[in-house]
């Protein structure tokens, strides 16, 4: 059979591009791979040498310690020197965490934030705890009735609560119910004790004595007002109803007023009892009711 010449098949394949069975492909997406892993290795050498080179022990060392806040001057060297002894070296690799953990060992600090200032300093915000009433013989409360020691003694007239540790929030919270009452008729409540049987006892003074623990030391002897354990309330809201229309002329000469009665009171005078009008009894100290 006769191949027949054809000058448009020729011309269909000489326009096209013909592959070689042994034709290798390009290697531009292989060089550009290679190139982008070379320049990710390169930056994390030199970012490794850079952390490297900042967190060295040597450098940054933290210099300085700022106490910022509503402390006392002088517990400023308590904080620093217990914040210094775990916050040695450079700045950067401090433990916050345990720092502010140091601050707020003492008793009397309520929090404490700790940040870096760069290059050299550590900043401290105190927050103390605020006084409320003494507890004891040499701590204090705050204003949630946790007992807590001072670094320095407070001069100013204060309160005096004492009682079972684990009732220190009650007896805080029973001052804060009844001194506003008190002021009311002219009284200020001294201090209150409850006794490990749940009995309470209050020491009342007259209204103006304020000022400082020396100022007030020569001032007579407090009223002192006997609850029990039971009926609290109503004992309490008695007797300042008693002083308001009995005891206020007298109150000086008034030493202990015991509410353990059911249908009156037993009154122990400074002295001769002076002449009173009013409609409660008064009883001598027998036949009492807890």
């Amino acid at each position: 059979m006769k191949s027949v010449y054809s000058p448009y098949r020729h011309s269909r394949l000489e326009g096209r591009s013909v592959r070689k069975p042994n034709s290798v492909k390009s290697p531009r997406f292989s060089r550009k791979g290679t190139y982008l892993f070379a320049t990710m290795l390169s930056v994390a050498m030199v970012f490794a040498f850079c952390v490297d080179f900042v967190l060295q022990g040597q450098r940054f060392p933290t210099k300085y310690i700022d106490v910022i806040g509503d402390h006392a001057k002088s517990t400023t060297d308590q904080i620093v020197k217990a914040v210094a002894e775990v916050s040695t070296g450079n700045i950067l690799l401090v433990d916050i965490a345990k720092a502010a953990e140091a601050a707020q060992s003492f008793s009397w600090v309520e929090n404490a934030t700790i940040r870096r200032k760069w290059p050299d300093t550590l900043e401290i915000q105190i927050n103390t705890r605020k006084v409320q009433a003494r507890w004891g013989d040499d701590e204090y409360l705050d204003q949630f009735g946790t007992p807590f020691t001072m670094p320095i003694e407070v001069t100013q007239m204060l309160p005096m609560l004492s009682g079972p540790r684990r009732a220190a929030p009650e007896i805080l919270e029973a001052y804060d119910s009844w001194k506003e009452p008190a002021k009311k008729v002219g009284l200020e409540i001294k201090s209150i004790k409850l006794s490990g049987q749940g009995s309470w006892e209050v020491l009342v003074s007259p209204l103006g004595s304020t000022g400082t623990l020396e100022q007030v030391a020569s001032e007579p002897e407090p009223i002192r007002v006997i609850m029990g354990s039971t009926e609290v309330k109503d004992r309490s809201n008695r007797f300042l109803k008693l002083y308001a229309d009995i005891f206020r002329p007298v109150s000086e000469m008034v030493a202990t007023v015991d509410l353990r009665y059911r249908d009156g009171v037993s009154v122990t005078w400074k002295g001769t009892p002076p002449k009173i009008q009013g409609t409660q009894t008064i009883l001598n100290s027998e036949n009492i009711k807890s």
